[in-house]
């Protein structure tokens, strides 16, 4: 009996991989006889044709490798649906102390345009931490990515490899609030390209946290065909690898903190945090800022549409005998907007408790 316990142990351990020096590379699994199956289907399957096998095995090539391989129509555009048409970057700051960049193409102006969106704002606002958006943002030009991640990461040393090639840069300026302040990125299913080159080096160099959804995988070096109907046929055949060594080529970035929202709302609340979600999911959690005195939100601005509507309320109210009393009754009070992006939200939670840790921000009573 105590024989057969050993051996059930035993058996256990290697089924559960626990064995010193076990590997499951180490049991040999035989190859399929892949073309001798195929040879004996086009031979003897008279439904299937010889066009139709081969058209299966493209379609099967296609949907096993979509980050490899992109056979676009001659009427497609090159461009990535949903691209922005807009600034490279545009800049605010949340709750008195948090940036936050949104970036929607990663190009050469890059760097500069960070800086010049951030300039002055560190001395009146002192970073407790930054909002780095990448959601929408793509780009081919992977020496941009390295410039641009040089913003925030000190040093020369080459940060990604471009088919073997190292490629480096030097910091644009004296950016050292940049380099210390905690960094969370945002990214989700649009984040492309030389965009998503950028995420896995901040993610690497800067330990920053990545929040949002899966990137689109699209990073790569492209040759590009043109077929004999004029579509076109890009196939992945560059690697991209961080310092660390990490391919990039083709591989979806997976964020540490994933938030899921609705495919039908997330554009209109990347394009503004305060709007109200079309799908309406449900009362959202609005985000509420640690410290209320420091806490700073933007108000709604007044058009000229509503000052006049406002003056005229104004005078009702004083034809009614009420010049100087409360004027509640037709006059409403402006509000806090509250900030309805879930993915934007729970990154300035992250922050705002890295920086109670840091003793930045006082706990709440």
């Amino acid at each position: 009996m105590r024989h057969l316990a050993v051996r059930f142990r035993n058996t256990a351990l290697v089924v559960l991989g626990l064995v010193p020096g076990f590997s499951w590379a180490d049991i040999s699994v035989p190859q399929k006889p892949w073309k001798e199956v195929y040879e004996l289907i086009r031979s003897n399957l008279r439904l299937s044709t010889e066009s139709e096998l081969n058209q299966a095995a493209v379609e099967q090539l296609l949907a096993k490798h979509p980050n490899r391989i992109h056979w676009e129509t001659n009427s497609a555009s090159l461009a990535p649906s949903g691209a922005y048409e807009g600034p490279t970057a545009t800049g605010r700051v949340f709750d008195s102390g948090f940036g936050y960049v949104r970036i929607t193409r990663v190009d050469q102006s890059l760097p500069e345009t960070i800086q010049s969106e951030w300039s002055g704002v560190n001395n009146s606002n002192k970073l407790k931490g930054m909002v780095l958006d990448l959601r929408y943002a793509d780009g081919s030009d992977y020496e941009a990515s390295v410039r641009a991640a040089r913003v925030f990461v000190p040093g020369e040393q080459p940060l990604l490899t471009l088919g073997g090639k190292p490629l480096t840069a030097v910091n644009p300026k004296a950016l050292k609030p940049f380099f210390e302040i905690p960094l969370v990125i945002l990214v989700n299913g649009q984040t492309r390209g030389a965009a998503e080159a950028l995420t896995a080096i901040l993610r690497q160099e800067r330990a920053s946290v990545v929040l949002g959804s899966e990137t689109a995988g699209s990073a790569g070096v492209y040759q590009e065909f043109t077929l004999s109907n004029g579509d076109r046929l890009r196939l992945l055949t560059g690697d991209i690898k961080t310092a660390g060594g990490n391919s990039v080529a083709g591989v979806q970035i997976r964020p540490d903190i994933q938030v899921a929202v609705n495919a039908l709302d997330e554009r209109r609340l990347w394009e503004d945090p305060y709007s109200k979600p079309a799908s309406e999911p449900g009362p959202a959690a609005p985000h509420k800022s640690v410290s209320s005195k420091a806490a700073v939100t933007p108000v709604p601005k007044l058009n000229e549409a509503t000052l006049v509507k406002r003056q005229r309320e104004e005078q009702a109210n004083s034809v009614d005998g009420d010049p100087g009393g409360e004027r509640t009754a037709s006059i409403e009070k402006l509000k806090a907007p509250e900030l309805r992006d879930p993915t934007l939200a729970r990154a300035l939670d992250v922050l705002q408790g890295i920086a109670i840790l840091r003793g930045q921000i006082s706990r709440p009573d």
